[in-house]
């Protein structure tokens, strides 16, 4: 409804009343991710992840804030673990290898957008993540063929199109 002001103090309250109540932790991160507030996000995510390491949605967000701060090793870790647990989650997946990339690991993020795309992912944003891995990886061949693919799912992708005539030419 919008109304964030009030769901936060309500949030609040419950955890006064109930320290460590994983919905209030959970909506207050969010809250927090809206705002920009990653350290109070991180914090509140910290908390639940702590009392349940097996809670996925948890992993991944806390991974997503952390990517977003800059610490790309522990979100690796997390990232990690979930796909350990569930091969064939499709956003671990992604992350992971989105992490990896970003992290100057292309060719290790490789295998994880592959998984992605056979798991099910069909967004340009995977295709066009696994182009730029395998380009930054020397597999021109490769990246071209998932740019293309990407251009397939999504023909309006400008620079998509402009990368692929550079690749192409060289």
């Amino acid at each position: 409804m919008g109304r964030r002001d009030e769901a936060r103090q309500a949030f609040e309250r419950t955890l006064v009343m109930e320290p460590g109540d994983p919905e209030a932790l959970g909506g207050l991160a969010d809250l927090a991710i809206e705002r920009g507030d990653l350290a109070e996000a991180r914090a509140r995510l910290e908390a639940l992840y702590g009392r349940d390491r097996e809670d996925s949605s948890v992993a991944l967000k806390l991974g997503v804030v952390l990517v977003r701060l800059g610490e790309l090793d522990h979100a690796i870790g997390l990232f990690t673990a979930v796909v350990g647990r569930q091969p064939g989650n499709v956003d671990a997946a992604v992350d992971l290898g989105g992490a990896l990339a970003k992290a100057g690991r292309p060719a290790e993020a490789v295998p994880y957008f592959e998984r992605a795309i056979a798991a099910g992912a069909r967004s340009p944003v995977v295709w066009n993540s696994l182009g730029f891995a395998r380009l930054e990886s020397a597999d021109q061949t490769g990246a071209i063929d998932a740019l293309r693919q990407s251009l397939r799912v999504k023909p309006d992708q400008p620079n998509i199109v402009a990368m692929l005539r550079r690749i192409e030419r060289r």
